[in-house]
């Protein structure tokens, strides 16, 4: 029987500091990671690239969060968005990227298997 090759919506739960958490995509589509690859890249005038990394930066958080337990100043639940992301304090999107890069690892672990290391007698 062929496997199905479609992206579920499955999130996964990763807790941060001070009873915070985020949320993130367990798995992205191919068209989530398209978008990623082309953010912030513009043609040049006089041919080739250039590739504005802030705007890279934040579709690569984006891409992946799903939710967070953030709140605004007034105590106010926000949502993941352009706006908000940039507006978090540096540590707060240094735990993001962690647990992002924590469950892209995992993820890429979980997807090759059990490492085979060298037959050593």
């Amino acid at each position: 029987m062929p496997r199905c090759r479609f992206v579920q919506p499955n999130t996964l739960r990763y807790d941060l500091s001070d009873g915070d958490w985020i949320e993130l995509k367990r798995e992205l589509t191919a068209g989530e990671r398209w978008s990623i690859d082309a953010a912030g890249l513009r043609e040049r005038d006089e041919g080739g690239y250039d590739r504005d990394l802030s705007a890279r930066s934040v579709a690569i958080r984006l891409g992946w969060l799903v939710n967070w337990s953030f709140i605004d100043p007034a105590g106010n639940q926000t949502e993941p968005t352009a706006l908000t992301l940039t507006a978090l304090d540096l540590p707060t999107i240094g735990e993001i990227d962690e647990a992002i890069m924590a469950h892209v690892k995992a993820q890429r672990a979980e997807k090759n298997g059990p490492s085979r290391g060298s037959d050593t007698a």
